[in-house]
């Protein structure tokens, strides 16, 4: 069953939406490490780029994905995805034309998943 993390969407001057900021950095800077074990496993399955349709994404976790995107720490976690599902061909078997290709359908794919 899937689930959506909501947020009131408070004004950008008050207590609470800073509160909730700090919140959904905090999420977003410590997610990796939920994925880790001895977390439930169940945080695998998170596609924090998931999108529900109708809905607005929280100002502050839209510019956090944006940055996760730009950042060339994600090619680290999209060689590690590819690992995974490689098995033991190895993603450096992969001519590079085609890993550029995968990469950039795997960002639209975190940007247009529907969760």
């Amino acid at each position: 069953m899937p689930a959506v993390l909501a947020v009131f969407n408070w004004p950008k001057t008050s207590d609470r939406y800073r509160r909730v900021s700090r919140f959904v950095e905090a999420y977003f800077t410590k997610f990796d490490q939920l994925q880790q074990p001895p977390f439930q496993p169940k945080w695998r399955e998170i596609n924090l780029a998931g999108k529900v349709p109708g809905w607005t994404r929280y100002r502050v976790a839209e510019e956090l994905l944006a940055k996760m995107t730009a950042d060339p720490q994600v090619k680290v976690h999209f060689d590690a995805f590819l690992d995974t599902r490689a098995g033991a061909r190895g993603h450096g078997t992969l001519p590079n034309s085609e890993r550029e290709a995968l990469f950039k359908q795997f960002l639209e794919w975190q940007k247009s998943a529907d969760w």
